[in-house]
């Protein structure tokens, strides 16, 4: 009935069928990606920006490395649970998905401690620690809604 076989890549994976010139095609993973990332970065940004600015901190003098902790934190993130939920479903991702949240929260809460210029290391700490769990708990709603698309 096709003219080409489409073999799957993805666990939940959908596989498209046009009827004028019997072809089937999957989705690029590589846009899937992209896609993700700019659902989740601003969204980290959002959240994580304004728990930055309930704990005191200056988005003049501290936007240059929160920017950039987020964006390698995010898209170290973007690769383990989504590429997790791409080849095994999302059950993996959440089994991934909470020990890698816990290595991005020591990572960031390191980093935030040196590069946060204002207020002391122990706040720097704990808004990196109220920041993570929150963004995590957004995360885990997300990743429930987007499993059940």
């Amino acid at each position: 009935m096709s003219e080409n076989i489409v073999k799957r890549k993805a666990f939940n994976s959908r596989v498209y069928f046009d009827y004028n010139t019997k072809k089937l095609w999957e989705n690029s993973i590589v846009l899937a990606y992209i896609k993700q990332f700019l659902t989740t970065y601003p969204t980290t940004l959002l959240i994580e920006g304004l728990i930055l600015l309930l704990f005191g901190f200056s988005l003049k003098k501290n936007w240059k490395s929160f920017v950039l902790i987020n964006l390698l934190t995010q898209v170290l993130l973007t690769f383990i649970i989504f590429g997790a939920m791409y080849k095994q479903g999302s059950m993996a991702a959440i089994f991934f998905y909470i020990p890698f949240e816990i290595i991005i929260l020591i990572i960031e809460t390191k980093l935030f401690k040196k590069y946060l210029v204002e207020h002391s290391e122990s706040r720097r700490k704990t808004f990196a620690i109220v920041a993570n769990i929150v963004s995590f708990l957004v995360g885990v709603i997300g990743i429930l809604y987007y499993s059940k698309r």
